[in-house]
């Protein structure tokens, strides 16, 4: 106490300040409530910071996550001829819409694939592409996805989802097409976006660039995946492509299994044709309606496979009556009348016309015949 007077003692104030807070000091540490009242407030300031500093912490860690999971960090594009880019998140959500052509605005006015799991949103624009008739009955088109990430490992996951989404769609709506995986990075969208093409289709394009310096980026910015499949394959067999062998197999490589898929995909088209439960002629330049399969949905229809059955039915109906007839005809003359379909008169019945079938009790006695009362 002596050494805390004798500090205020060297303080430079008026003796009255000084004089007054001895008297304080002494007071405060002679009174034991005021001692304990001043640890209380120091404890409620505490308490307060420490919430103030979880609150804050709190607040920061929300916005974090609302970033987090509305930043797209990797692309995907789609492309059939309506082209799309989905933005994808961190939980391959989709975050982000956009479409690169007026096909693929058509699509996306329909469908709102926003916050999806990318491999159902996908699939619902596949499905909303065969709706508008985007993809040819014949099994002729090509559906091209291609997954943009830095990250390689996170391209090939992302593609493998985007591809299982596509067959997801066809099967749903029981439609053939070939599909087109392809992975790239960042850098290619950049460059896309300034020819106002989806990276995907892009990448296409200098694909065929490669194969043939003449071609055009703006000649090909509209025509269908399936025509640049087609070109690029013409000028793998033509031979001129300025190419190193590895090269050249590299892109033959793709092309010939796209081509493959395409060709098992018209073929199970041509055999699903006739048992389509959705048949209308589609346009010479655009793509077909989709077909579904009148076997599983059990929706007749009156394609010309189903008129020709029908017709087959009706002959067989013809027959059947008339050897029904000629059943009867016999049955009567043996003395018994039998009203049972030609299906369900087999040997050994009880209906049949048999010797040891006299008096039996679902034979009706008529005329002079094998009647049991006489």
């Amino acid at each position: 106490m002596d050494n805390l007077f004798g500090c205020l003692d060297k303080v430079k104030a008026e003796e009255t300040l000084k004089l007054h807070a001895k008297e304080y000091v002494n007071d405060a540490l002679s009174n034991p409530k005021m001692v304990t009242a001043a640890n209380r407030k120091v404890n409620q300031m505490k308490k307060m910071i420490i919430a103030a500093c979880a609150i804050l912490t709190a607040g920061i860690t929300a916005i974090a996550g609302y970033t987090l999971c509305e930043t797209p960090v990797n692309y995907v594009s789609l492309d059939i001829n309506p082209s799309i880019e989905l933005g994808v998140n961190v939980f391959d959500h989709v975050v982000s819409v956009n479409a690169a052509n007026q096909d693929g605005q058509n699509l996306i006015d329909v469908k709102n694939v926003s916050n999806l799991p990318v491999q159902n949103a996908i699939s619902e624009l596949v499905q909303e592409a065969a709706e508008q008739d985007y993809i040819a009955l014949d099994g002729s088109s090509v559906i091209s996805v291609t997954a943009e990430s830095k990250n390689e490992d996170d391209a090939l996951k992302l593609q493998e989802k985007c591809s299982n989404g596509v067959n997801l769609a066809m099967s749903t709506k029981k439609i053939y097409a070939a599909v087109y995986a392809d992975c790239s990075d960042l850098s290619l969208r950049e460059e896309a976006k300034g020819m106002n093409l989806s990276p995907g289709k892009y990448k296409m394009i200098k694909m065929l660039q490669s194969l043939d310096p003449t071609i055009k980026v703006e000649d090909y910015a509209d025509v269908k995946v399936r025509d640049i499949i087609r070109k690029a394959n013409d000028l793998l067999e033509s031979g001129t492509a300025d190419l190193s062998e590895e090269e050249k197999q590299a892109i033959s490589d793709k092309i010939k299994k796209t081509d493959k898929k395409a060709q098992g995909a018209t073929h199970k088209a041509k055999q699903n044709k006739g048992n389509s439960g959705k048949n209308t002629t589609p346009d010479s330049t655009e793509a077909g309606t989709v077909t579904t399969d009148t076997a599983e949905t059990g929706v007749e229809t009156d394609s010309e496979a189903s008129k020709a059955q029908k017709k087959n039915q009706g002959n067989g109906q013809t027959k059947n009556q008339k050897k029904n007839s000629q059943v009867l005809t016999q049955d009567y003359t043996a003395g018994t009348t039998v009203t049972t379909s030609p299906q369900t008169k087999s040997k050994g019945s009880a209906t049949n016309k048999a010797p040891g079938n006299k008096g039996n009790g679902n034979q009706k006695a008529s005329g002079k015949g094998n009647n049991p009362n006489k």
